[in-house]
């Protein structure tokens, strides 16, 4: 896993490399253009990183910009006098909590990251500066007097990003924020920064107080707030947390697969180990903040036993788990009819080889068909998911290799190249985030640092 510094230097080369020919950075206009590169960037930065941010990260970077580009939308029908930059506004939107994924915890320093990495890019000054200025920010917050000198002093397009940067998110519960949800918010600030000697509950009064002027300044203006808010009721990204099992114990060392085609002494078990990592990991999602609401299995004994273990870390057996055929294992009983060792199959090709003609004979299931039903119940997963919720598939190795590297590339990876693209160890998880327009954004892995690496065997 990468250090803080180590994110925040591939960030900044990823970013500089994406935006040295772009129009913010040329010529200090956003366009459209632009903010595509942004998702693209943030695509590549979450793969890239593995973050170790809440759940909520991802439904506010989403929200926020779509809401900002809403509150611009209508200042620009209700007054051509203003100096309202709705493309600008969105994409910083998009990009105002990149430093995120460089350090999750930290209290205003974030935001300093993110300047830091925005100039870094190469990012017009005019266009950065349309973010709240935290300078003068920290100077209000020690002189309540300055308070409204400092809202009066912000542009539009500074009030705006501002206001939609607070509202863009969604409470434990996945209800939107409204004023009283984020009044809530800003006073348990303690409970999470209090011991970071940057917080100051001084800062939370004005922020406060800045969201109520902005408020009240659009109301003035003719714009209904709490109406562009509603708009956004079914507004947000999904998410599917694809498992593989844990570690197993194997005595025997044989190449086992489906527990259908092994005798009931073969069937293999998780080790103690096993069972370990796949507590750890439902207790890393329950901390991270996935609100899991939908959970699939393979029917498989390891499957089972892994879904089992899951939920105690979840902290929520009273969530149905549902057996679904479609999850389980490659059909290849080959290597187990034939009584080959794991040893043996490694020599071979491991993988590789369970989808070439030396198996003709049993049968062997093909990628495409492997991919086309771990697809299938994935989309389904999407598709009974309410928005910010989550859903858990605990599948194998070779089908949900198969199934990202698909994702990743766009077409069904060679058998040759299965071992060699995004192959999850046993024990490990990839988090799918689905984009407000149900399209497969992005990806990364999550696994608990704590934990030795699982083994692809």
């Amino acid at each position: 896993m990468a250090s803080k510094i180590g994110k925040y230097l591939l960030i900044k080369i990823l970013g500089k490399q994406m935006f040295s020919r772009s129009n913010a950075v040329r010529t200090g206009k956003v366009t459209q253009s632009d903010i595509e590169i942004v998702k693209r960037l943030l695509i590549k930065a979450i793969t890239t990183t593995n973050p170790e941010v809440f759940a909520s990260y991802f439904v506010h970077v989403m929200i926020a910009p779509e809401l900002g580009r809403r509150i611009a939308d209508k200042l620009k029908d209700k007054s051509n006098e203003l100096d309202v930059r709705r493309d600008e506004i969105e994409f910083l939107l998009w990009l105002h909590e990149i430093g995120r994924l460089v350090d999750p915890q930290a209290y205003l320093k974030d935001e300093l990251i993110d300047i830091k990495l925005l100039t870094e890019f190469g990012i017009a000054k005019p266009i950065i500066e349309m973010l709240l200025p935290i300078d003068k920010f920290i100077k209000a917050a020690t002189n309540r007097k300055s308070t409204d000198s400092l809202f009066e002093s912000l542009t539009p397009s500074q009030r705006i990003v501002n206001l939609a940067d607070n509202f863009g998110k969604r409470d434990e519960k996945g209800k939107l924020f409204d004023l009283k949800s984020l009044s809530k918010y800003l006073k348990t600030e303690k409970s999470r920064y209090g011991g970071n000697p940057n917080w100051k509950p001084e800062y939370d009064l004005l922020q406060e107080s800045i969201v109520k002027n902005t408020i009240k300044w659009l109301s003035e203006i003719g714009i209904n707030f709490d109406q562009i808010l509603k708009s956004l009721t079914d507004y947000g990204p999904k998410f599917v947390i694809v498992s593989r099992h844990g570690e197993l114990e194997n005595p025997k060392n044989i190449v086992y697969n489906r527990d259908s085609v092994m005798k009931p002494e073969d069937i293999i078990h998780l080790s103690g180990y096993g069972r370990g990592q796949m507590k750890v990991l439902g207790k890393l999602i329950k901390k991270r903040k996935f609100r899991v609401s939908h959970v699939s299995h393979s029917p498989s004994t390891r499957a089972v036993e892994s879904k089992d273990e899951m939920m105690k870390g979840l902290g929520m057996r009273d969530i149905p788990a549902i057996s679904i055929d479609n999850l389980d294992d490659v059909y290849a009983p080959g290597g187990y009819l034939e009584g080959i060792n794991m040893d043996v199959f490694k020599a071979m090709g491991g993988s590789s080889n369970t989808y070439t003609h030396r198996w003709d004979k049993y049968k062997h299931e093909k990628l495409d068909h492997l991919v086309a039903r771990i697809d299938k119940t994935f989309r389904e997963m999407v598709k009974n998911l309410g928005i910010g919720e989550t859903g858990i598939l605990i599948s194998h190795g070779d089908p949900i290799a198969a199934w990202i590297q698909h994702h990743i590339a766009g077409k069904i990876p060679e058998p040759e190249e299965l071992q060699n693209g995004l192959y999850p160890n046993k024990g490990e998880a990839i988090v799918a985030i689905i984009d407000p327009q149900r399209k497969f954004f992005t990806h990364y892995i999550l696994t608990d640092p704590s934990l030795k690496a699982g083994r692809r065997y």
